[in-house]
């Protein structure tokens, strides 16, 4: 801050003859005693000046002190709202005036609706939707005839944003019944988020032609999303471009030049030649059965963004490399991805960094020769080779991460192995493995395993993700989705924001009846599948979607969970069902990886579970997301916005 009264400013002000005198009573090197008066007045100055430049601060709310909002607030009628926001205080505060200044208004309604979920948001007035009669006396209407020739309707996204005129409707769209009445708005909220995956190597396609791929890293079938743009403030009631919708067949046929390209929802480059949109067609991949492809592929690029496959044409010359760009749709940060993951690496993890770029065996080249500490960093989302083994020295420390905004897979059909001697650590972040899996062994002192993909097995059985041998003293795994866990009984195990998916709930998700895990603790986790432990230490908000049996139940504590009946624990506290309660239902929107709606808790769960956690949120990996908090905050918003006289309805698109 630059001061108008510090001690140089004082002492200018002092007549020369005075300053004169007090340097020849000083001396050499040394401050005169009026000096030293003038530097005690210019830092009393400076506390003044500091605090008038505080409680000027203070007057505005992009600017004042945290302790000041909420008073600011209070002048204008801020309430705050329960429950969690996408927000914060200050934000509320400050969108408050804009708020007042519009209420009654579609784009107010959206706009606040928006601010407070942070979902992607379309108000409709269902008023402008109804088909009336012509009246002689009155200009025309438009036109209420509906062109059965489009199939913009065969999605619920495409018929709210391509709408026709439909009768008149009297129920209540309160009760989730009626739409189309002239009092009626509706609230279309879209909770999954989209995330842009650049550049991209897309999976073979296995046991199918070298022309078929999977868009998905892990070769999974998987729905694409529209890239969802940042909504300009008070800009209506929403448009395709600002909210996640699914991507339709028809939708993304209709619509390919304006989605198709650099920095749009889908992208296609073979041999590093953008393919261009005249060359791509759009139709369905699907076979005869579940999982399976058309016993003919087209002979051109062809997309089904239905189910994120691809196929190339066969030229003369096969292409011999292809990157993809597409959006995919998932519940919150977890897994692995392009987003921001900077925080899961701590300091400790800084060392000699070594770049990947992705060449055949530059991995295996890096991986040789470890410093005590490096990081080898893997730039872009391809596919890489990994050595057989990867050999730890003694107290060395190796980090294997993903660089941000990119998702690699770690290739290989034998599983990713890493032994270790003694005090070494090994930590992974941020990449993909099939699933093969991890296995661990050697007396590594710890393991951390952050915003990793381990394939979960879907229907397959006896598939192990993650094995640890019985020297590894700690695992910790974080924002992980992943298959089954194998570990002995001497290895410290634990869990935060995690899916352990066994494929089935009668089927060993972590630890087996015969080869109980060590100690565990687990926090905000989902666990589809049986647990065998020699001690659950501590389990808190997670929903354990199969049998618990832990050897030692005089020890521990789980708190705000879910436990399948038939579960053996330590003491227990606030958990679901309670004693003699009805059994609860635990209903996901799907649970095959790659689902858009992988392991969210649908409508259809007991609102016990889904209001069970410590702090009023659900239970289960996605306890984060606090979709409770925000649906009170959106109730509260809707009580303050909504005029009199118009019958809300809230449907929840994703």
């Amino acid at each position: 801050m630059n001061r108008q009264f510090d001690a140089d400013a004082l002492t200018a002000l002092v007549p020369l003859i005075y300053r004169t005198r007090d340097a020849e009573l000083a001396g050499t090197g040394r401050k005169g005693p009026l000096q030293s008066l003038i530097e005690v007045l210019a830092g009393e100055i400076a506390v003044l000046e500091d605090g008038l430049g505080e409680a000027y601060d203070d007057l505005f709310i992009e600017t004042c002190a945290p302790w000041v909002v909420p008073y600011i607030g209070d002048l204008i009628g801020y309430v705050a709202l329960p429950g969690k926001t996408a927000l914060s205080e200050r934000a509320q505060v400050a969108h408050l005036l804009a708020y007042r200044r519009r209420k009654g208004t579609l784009a107010m309604l959206h706009q606040s609706i928006a601010d407070t979920t942070g979902w992607g948001t379309l108000v409709v007035e269902y008023l402008h939707r109804v088909a009336l009669t012509q009246s002689m006396a009155r200009a025309p209407f438009a036109p209420s005839i509906a062109d059965v020739r489009r199939t913009a309707s065969a999605t619920p996204a495409d018929e709210l944003f391509a709408p026709a005129k439909r009768t008149v409707d009297v129920r209540r769209i309160e009760a989730g019944r009626g739409r189309y009445g002239t009092a009626n708005v509706g609230v279309h909220l879209w909770r999954l988020r989209s995330y842009p995956l650049r550049d991209s190597a897309p999976a073979p396609a296995a046991g199918h032609h070298a022309r078929a791929f999977h868009l998905h890293p892990a070769g999974v079938d998987t729905q694409l999303f529209a890239f969802a743009e940042d909504a300009r403030p008070f800009s209506g009631g929403g448009s395709p471009d600002t909210v996640p919708i699914p991507l339709s067949r028809d939708r993304l046929r209709r619509e390919l030049h304006v989605r198709y390209g650099a920095d749009r929802d889908v992208l296609v480059v073979a041999d590093g030649r953008a393919i261009p949109p005249a060359e791509i067609e759009i139709g369905s991949l699907a076979g005869r059965t579940r999982g399976a492809w058309p016993a003919t592929l087209p002979d051109r690029f062809c997309i089904d963004p239905e189910l994120g496959r691809l196929v190339v044409p066969h030229y003369k010359n096969p292409v011999e490399s292809v990157r993809v760009s597409f959006c995919y749709g998932f519940s919150a940060d977890a897994g692995g991805g392009p987003y921001e993951r900077s925080a899961t690496l701590d300091e400790s993890d800084a060392g000699s960094v070594r770049l990947v770029h992705g060449g055949s065996n530059e991995l295996a080249a890096q991986l040789r020769d470890l410093a005590p500490d490096t990081v080898v960093e893997l730039t872009a989302s391809s596919r890489f080779d990994v050595p057989p083994d990867i050999e730890l020295a003694e107290g060395a420390h190796l980090t294997l991460r993903a660089a941000e905004g990119v998702w690699p897979v770690l290739a290989g059909t034998e599983p990713l192995r890493v032994i270790g001697k003694r005090g070494s650590r090994l930590t992974l972040s941020g990449v993909l493995i099939p699933e093969a899996g991890v296995l661990i062994d050697g007396e590594l002192d710890q393991v951390r395993i952050l915003d990793c993909t381990i394939v979960p097995p879907g229907r397959r059985h006896g598939h192990t993700a993650v094995t640890l041998g019985a020297h590894v003293r700690r695992a910790l795994f974080a924002r992980c989705v992943m298959g089954p866990i194998v570990a002995d009984e001497d290895v410290e195990l634990e869990l935060d924001t995690c899916i352990v998916d066994a494929g089935s709930r009668d089927r060993p998700a972590i630890g087996q009846r015969a080869r109980p895990a060590g100690p565990l603790s687990v926090r905000a986790c989902t666990v589809v599948g049986d647990v065998d432990t020699v001690l659950l230490a501590e389990a808190s908000n997670t929903l354990f979607d199969g049998e618990v049996r832990s050897q030692r139940f005089q020890d521990g504590c789980v708190r705000y969970s879910y436990l399948a009946p038939g579960s053996v624990v330590p003491q227990r506290f606030m958990c679901l069902p309670h004693h003699g309660e009805r059994k609860l239902i635990v209903h996901m929107t799907s649970r095959h990886y790659g689902a858009p709606g992988y392991m969210q808790l649908s409508a259809q769960t007991s609102r016990a579970i889904r209001h069970g956690a410590d702090d009023g949120e659900e239970i289960g990996v996605f306890h984060a997301v606090s979709t409770a908090g925000r649906e009170a905050a959106l109730h509260a918003v809707l009580e303050d916005a909504v005029p009199i006289g118009i019958q809300l309805g809230i449907r929840y698109m994703t």
